[in-house]
């Protein structure tokens, strides 16, 4: 389940002449945009704000989790904390475990081929030779 935007969530906001802001979610509004508490502690709306998926997560996301970084498991798990030795507090089925490493679960090679085409397919504008890159680069990563 992708990260939904929430009060407090890390994103990563922008207009499109303005460069991009890192802070924290504030909430939708209509007529206004998207409002953002920056890092430079100005409040501004947004018209274009995606969710930093480099940020630490919520409570209550799905994540995936690792003891080495390297090797994640598969499974997705329920994020309940961070504690103060730094090690991750999750659940699965009722059981809490603790793990070194967390991340927002990621999209597997097919699923990022068949945006990346469907984004093509909905783009008058992109060019076929810069789909077949963008496949090439996804089947070629370990």
């Amino acid at each position: 389940m992708k990260p939904e935007l929430k009060f407090g969530r890390k994103v990563i906001a922008w207009e499109d002449y303005i460069d991009p802001v890192k802070g924290d979610y504030i909430k939708f509004q209509p007529d206004g945009g998207h409002w953002v508490l920056g890092d430079d502690g100005r409040i501004m709306p947004h018209q274009r704000v995606e969710i930093d998926l480099d940020a630490d997560p919520m409570n209550g996301d799905d994540v995936e989790v690792s003891n080495n970084a390297v090797s994640y498991i598969p499974q997705h798990y329920r994020y309940i904390g961070q504690r103060n030795d730094g090690l991750h507090t999750v659940e699965q089925n009722g059981i809490e475990s603790i793990f070194r490493y967390v991340r927002f679960p990621q999209q597997s090679k097919r699923d990022r081929i068949k945006e990346a085409i469907r984004s093509w397919q909905e783009s008058s504008t992109v060019p076929f030779d810069d789909l077949a890159d963008q496949i090439e680069k996804i089947y070629t990563e370990e």
